[in-house]
Parts: C-alpha cells; sequence; structure tokens
C-alpha cells in the first residue's frame, strides 16, 4: 500500500484521512512474496528465520514474567546510574562490580593514556586520511574492488573507537596506587572498544585466519588445566618451578619483533597458505597496518 502525502493540506479531515491510510498501510500484509534468491545462503537463513518464528511461543500478559525487583529498588538503580559523582565499572577478571569516585577512574585514565612510549595525541581524526590509505592497502595485497572481501574489510562509515577501564580488584593490594592521601586504589586495564570502527573487519579477518595457526603453535596453551596436564606427572627434587609475569605484555611487544616473530611462525606453518589467496608477505602488511592505526578517543 502506498500513501499520497504529496497534496499539503492543514485540514482536520484530511488529517484523519492521511492517519487512517497510514495506519492501513502498516496492517496490510504485502500482496506477494520477492521471488526466490538464487543464493544459498541467503535462503538458508531464511528458512532458519522461519524455523525460529515457528519455535516462538505465543507469549500473553499471563506468561509475561513478573519484575524480579521492587519499584523501590528500581529507583535507587536509575538514581545510581544517573549519579555523575560516582563511576560503575566491570571487574577486570574477578566478575565484581566496582564503584569508584569518578576523579579517581578519570586520574587512572589518564595516568594510563600519559604513557609516552604507548600513546600519543593526535591533532585530528584521521578516519578519512587512514580509510583512503587501506583503500590502497587492500588493492596493494591484490584485493581489488570487484573483489567481494574489499568491501566487507573496508567499511563506508565507521564509527570511532572509544577507550575506557576495567578494575583490576582481583589483583593484591601490594599492587595498588597510593595517590598520596592515604588512599589505595586498583589499577585500571586499557580497553579499547573497536565494534563498528575502521579496523573491526580487517581485525577480525585477520583474527579468523591466525587462530587456527595459534593452536598449532607447540607453545600454545589454551589455560591453567591445559598448562597442568602439560607439565610431567613427576616432578624431582632437583627440578625449580618458575613463574614469570609480564607487565602490560601486550603494549611492550614492539610492532617490529611481534611482525618478524607471526612471520616465522606462520612460515613454518603449511596449512596456512593454504586457508587464504593472500601471501605471507601482503597478510604481514595488513597486521602492521592494524597495528599501527589504531586510534580512539
Amino acid at each position: 500500500s502506498g500513501i499520497n502525502a504529496g497534496a499539503h493540506t492543514n485540514s482536520k479531515d484530511a488529517n484523519n484521512k492521511l492517519i487512517r491510510q497510514l495506519n492501513k498501510s502498516l496492517k496490510t500484509p504485502p500482496r506477494a512474496l520477492p521471488p526466490k534468491s538464487d543464493d544459498e545462503i541467503v535462503e538458508a537463513l531464511i528458512a532458519e528465520l522461519h524455523r525460529d518464528v515457528d519455535r516462538t511461543p505465543n507469549v500473553s500478559p499471563k506468561n509475561v514474567p513478573q519484575d524480579n525487583l521492587t519499584k523501590q529498588q528500581r529507583t535507587v538503580l536509575k538514581s545510581l546510574k544517573s549519579n555523575t559523582n560516582i563511576r560503575i565499572c566491570r571487574g577486570d577478571k574477578s566478575g565484581n562490580t566496582v564503584i569508584l569516585d569518578t576523579n579517581d577512574y578519570k586520574n587512572e585514565c589518564l595516568r594510563i593514556l600519559r604513557d609516552p612510549n604507548t600513546y600519543t595525541t593526535l591533532p585530528k581524526v584521521p578516519t578519512n586520511k587512514y580509510r583512503t590509505q587501506l583503500d590502497a592497502l587492500l588493492q596493494t595485497c591484490n584485493i581489488d574492488t570487484k573483489h567481494t572481501l574489499h568491501p566487507l574489510l573496508l567499511p563506508k562509515h565507521p564509527k570511532i573507537a572509544y577507550f575506557y577501564c576495567t578494575i583490576k580488584d582481583h589483583k593484591d593490594r601490594e599492587s595498588w596506587i597510593n595517590w598520596g592521601d592515604g588512599r589505595l586504589l586498583p589499577k585500571g586495564r586499557p580497553i579499547v572498544a573497536t565494534m563498528g570502527t575502521l579496523l573491526h573487519p580487517l581485525s577480525r579477518f585477520a583474527n579468523d585466519l591466525l587462530e587456527p595457526a595459534v593452536t598449532r603453535l607447540e607453545s600454545n596453551l589454551k589455560g591453567t588445566d591445559d598448562f597442568l596436564s602439560a607439565l610431567p606427572r613427576d616432578i624431582g627434587p632437583d627440578c625449580t618451578l618458575i613463574s614469570l609475569d609480564v607487565v602490560d605484555m601486550y603494549t611492550n611487544i614492539t610492532h617490529d619483533v611481534g611482525c618478524r616473530a607471526l612471520r616465522q611462525a606462520l612460515s613454518e606453518d603449511t596449512h596456512f597458505t593454504q586457508q587464504t589467496l593472500i601471501s605471507l608477505d601482503n597478510f604481514i602488511l595488513l597486521v602492521r597496518f592494524i597495528l599501527e592505526h589504531n586510534y580512539f578517543t
């Protein structure tokens, strides 16, 4: 159904007629379904969507779950959310909810960002400049404009990444910061949210190619359980267990060292060259672009 909004009028009857026509158009189902797509993936997604709709139970007012919070509790939560004097943060690894004074949170973020060896201030937002450079790089890597992968890796309207901190409340108090007024506060872990940004598709592309290769490395460990299973059953009295903790590991790995290590690992992986038509040299160029073009607000 269509609505003729070309003839403008201020009469009440005409406005009511327009409203009735709008309501009718919203309620009237389409007269015909679009033609079936030749894309098998699209048709599979449509079929799955139909199955999801069929499995969705009808929800009546009687089946709607009751709110598990009282009106007073909701009011308190709303008040906390709107309180600009506090910052409600997520614990880094503890899963706790951490509440900090807003000024303390800002000071911790500034302390991290003022590290001249890791961060630098940009004179202006470089989105357009970096997007042009990425476009040229994708063509250099033989991902030309006709390739279906090229537009997927080059967002048209990218967002700007933003910086925030999770709080390391799980660390011992000896590692907390003394701000000089007798208060000890836990350190923050810098996080850059990149969803929807210029580098997000390229980063996912690189990650999807690297993840299988990383799991094939002899030094790869999935976690503590994997580490314990790799240890010998019996440890002799002449053995010494040594534990090392790297401070700010990711930001302390220089780009050159990281890319050299990556090139060496992938060059020894016979499976990697079978996963993509992109050469190892071009893949390293893409990874380096990700590393050297991170920016956020």
